[in-house]
């Protein structure tokens, strides 16, 4: 099996990615394995873009994710699942202000 790490990096604050990586431990459940794979993509592509790793920056990924697969004829539950899971942690940790108005979540991960 493949060991999920979240990428090295400049930034101090890795605490999102770290907290649901520590929460979804079970190696025997499709769904935290699932969660785990998407964080740490999610994390990597973070990196990559330069955005500090925010619960924000999570959050558009994850609407992202969520946007990709709606146009998929057939997407896997089990991924469905996984990205709804990640939603229920990520909201509580964003601003409502954000929360409301999805163009000031696009301007502040861009920005």
């Amino acid at each position: 099996m493949e060991t999920l790490t979240t990428p090295n990096s400049d930034y101090d604050d890795l605490s999102i990615s770290t907290a649901i990586l520590m929460r979804f431990t079970d190696p025997a459940l499709k769904e935290h394995i699932e969660i785990r794979k998407i964080i740490v993509g999610m994390a990597h592509g973070i990196v990559d873009q330069k955005v500090a790793p925010t619960a924000v920056a999570y959050l558009e990924a994850t609407r992202s994710s969520l946007y990709q697969i709606s146009s998929s004829s057939k997407p896997e539950p089990v991924v469905i699942e996984a990205l709804f899971t990640i939603l229920s942690v990520l909201i509580p940790k964003v601003p409502a202000s954000i929360l409301m108005d999805t163009n000031k979540s696009e301007e502040l991960v861009t920005n």
